[in-house]
């Protein structure tokens, strides 16, 4: 179906005359005249009837019209936002994991916002898998994870850094610590994270040289459960110093002395030729920012 037929045939239909509804449309008669007899071809039922010297709506034309409006409507709603998103405005889809999601994500996406107020945000949260799985399928348009996937048609850049603690409960014999060492968290049970989140491979790469002494007693996938059973003494962690880690009560969080180590987040988005403007826009921003911040 043409659909610059159902834009005629709803000017003609309002009209109900073929030389006005020319006019309006900047088209010859004939030419208007052809597009109808196509569009009633296509339907295969006629959609105006003859009345006198003049033309009105069929059954068939009655039932079209608000169809057609609603079918055009969308269309030049779709046309304008891609327009839209063209010249820098838009929505954009950004999925994160928990630790940076409320912070750095929060913090510098309402920066960006200030001095791009055409465009607006979707926000979730997910583990890295499900973020990259996202990406991937389209249904978002920049991620934040903690875990680097292998795919040549994914960018991966760090955009933040945090040293590895040692989170003990409180009245923990490491508690009056200012310092630990790794080898000194293994005569102690320990809490992590499950393989479903990103932080886990690079905690069990940084356990890796005593890997067969680490006493891991639960794995759970979120930080603020990990925190939970740790103030209630069902094991220490070693987790990347993230802001959740000083707003739980019960806990004392203890620097990593040795060995030295960090983990890093990362902005990801598709390597796409043609990138909207708002996404490219944004994604610059962000590296642009997280750098300064940085120093």
């Amino acid at each position: 179906m043409n659909l610059e037929y159902l834009r005629y045939f709803m000017v003609l239909g309002r009209l109900q005359h073929y030389s006005k509804a020319a006019e309006q449309l900047h088209i010859s008669q004939p030419g208007l005249s052809h597009a109808i007899t196509a569009l009633e071809k296509t339907m295969g039922v006629p959609l105006f009837q003859k009345t006198g010297r003049g033309i009105v709506l069929s059954e068939y034309g009655e039932m079209l019209l608000p169809e057609a409006e609603k079918i055009v409507s969308r269309l030049d709603d779709c046309i304008h936002s891609f327009h839209h998103m063209k010249e820098g405005g838009g929505i954009i889809r950004i999925s994160s994991v928990t630790p940076v999601a409320s912070t750095l994500v929060a913090k510098l996406t309402q920066e960006f916002l200030r001095s791009n107020p055409n465009c607006d945000f979707t926000f979730s949260v997910g583990m890295s898998s499900e973020i990259y799985s996202a990406l991937k399928e389209h249904r978002i348009d920049i991620g934040f994870c903690s875990k680097v996937m292998k795919d040549p048609e994914i960018l991966y850049t760090s955009v933040h850094k945090q040293h590895m603690v040692v989170i003990v409960p409180e009245g923990h014999p490491l508690e009056q610590r200012e310092a630990v060492r790794l080898v000194d968290t293994l005569a102690y049970p320990h809490v992590t994270f499950s393989w479903r989140s990103g932080l886990r491979s690079t905690i069990d790469h940084l356990f890796s040289p005593v890997r067969a002494q680490w006493n891991i007693v639960y794995e759970v996938e979120d930080a603020d459960f990990i925190l939970g059973l740790v103030a209630n003494g069902f094991g220490i962690t070693v987790m990347p110093e993230i802001p959740v880690t000083h707003l739980h009560a019960g806990v004392k969080i203890l620097r990593l002395s040795e060995p030295n180590w960090e983990s890093h987040f990362y902005i990801l988005r598709r390597k796409e030729k043609y990138l909207l403007n708002s996404i490219e826009e944004y994604h610059r921003f962000f590296l642009q920012r997280s750098k300064e911040l940085s120093k």
